[in-house]
């Protein structure tokens, strides 16, 4: 009888480890650990840990890997500068939706990228009028829980620039994989990033 009171106790606890690492999230795990530790700093008004000299992952991750957000930037990017906001990342920002804001030194045009993985989405034309020599301040909703791939919409101000599921836009290329956030700057200034709740509902 106590052989299988022993036998009953140790099947009880391996069901109950069996079930909290099903729910365990690492990339979650590891941020509130590091939040704890301190391994913080601010980058336009947001906490951030800095992951590379180029590289910050925030240190508060995305609620679910399906799931939307809404980030508001103001960026100033210098001659051949670059400001990649990356959402639903996994661990090193890897395997997310890159949005990359880039400008070159010989060109008055703003160029932006969208990408996931190999795919790629050039959406530069729709910021045709947009002057990168200028500070740049957009609001951006990524839904990253559309089927296929991420619905993106982007606005200066109250002036939607653009939307990914419109026709006449390059689509979507895919959807990100995990639930942290950060960027990657380079030659370039970040005055204000904040993320909150998606600014169109789908």
């Amino acid at each position: 009888m106590k052989n299988r009171l022993i036998h009953l106790s140790a099947f009880l606890v391996a069901i109950a480890l069996l079930g909290c690492s099903n729910s365990h999230n690492p990339d979650r795990a590891l941020a509130e650990k590091r939040a704890e530790l301190g391994q913080t700093e601010i980058l336009g008004g947001t906490s951030f840990f800095k992951e590379e000299s180029d590289t910050f992952v925030a240190d508060h991750p995305l609620e679910a890997v399906a799931s939307g957000a809404n980030y508001s930037i103001q960026i100033e990017l210098a001659p051949q500068g670059t400001f990649e906001l990356v959402s639903h990342a996994q661990k090193g920002l890897k395997n997310g939706f890159s949005l990359i804001f880039s400008r070159t030194a010989d060109s008055a045009n703003l160029n932006v990228i969208a990408k996931v993985g190999s795919e790629v989405a050039d959406w530069s034309a729709a910021f045709a009028a947009t002057n990168p020599a200028h500070p740049l301040s957009f609001s951006i909703d990524i839904h990253n829980d559309e089927e296929g791939a991420a619905h993106v919409m982007i606005w200066n101000g109250d002036v939607l620039l653009l939307d990914s599921a419109e026709t006449t836009t390059t689509p979507s290329p895919g959807l990100g994989q995990g639930q942290l956030w950060g960027v990657r700057i380079n030659s370039s200034t970040v005055t204000t990033i904040s993320r909150s709740e998606p600014r169109h509902e789908d």
